[in-house]
């Protein structure tokens, strides 16, 4: 069972290590300190779904945001995050993902 924030939709999931996104899931905070990491979205499938990744660690380690098979992240198959506090905020259209 999933628990629910008070806005009524799940917590948010800080992954330490390579991480793939549920399709329910809204937030992952993403550590890198021990290293480099993946976090693999979910099908573009379901149009409209939005996901918020945001690294929260201070390494210069990457966090790699990668589409789901062939699809793509604004023309990519990857976008990573290196810097502290930034964070991709993505939407699906029912194909690729979108960084809104």
């Amino acid at each position: 069972m999933k628990i629910l924030s008070a806005l009524g939709g799940p917590r948010p999931k800080t992954a330490t290590a390579d991480y793939t996104v549920a399709v329910l899931e809204r937030m992952i905070l993403a550590d890198a300190s021990a290293g480099a990491l993946t976090i693999t979205l979910p099908s573009a499938a379901n149009a409209w779904q939005r996901i918020v990744v945001k690294k929260i660690d201070a390494t210069e380690n990457a966090v790699v945001v990668d589409a789901a098979g062939s699809q793509m992240i604004d023309g990519y198959a990857s976008v990573s995050i290196r810097r502290q506090y930034t964070s991709l905020d993505l939407e699906s259209d029912g194909s690729n993902w979108w960084i809104v």
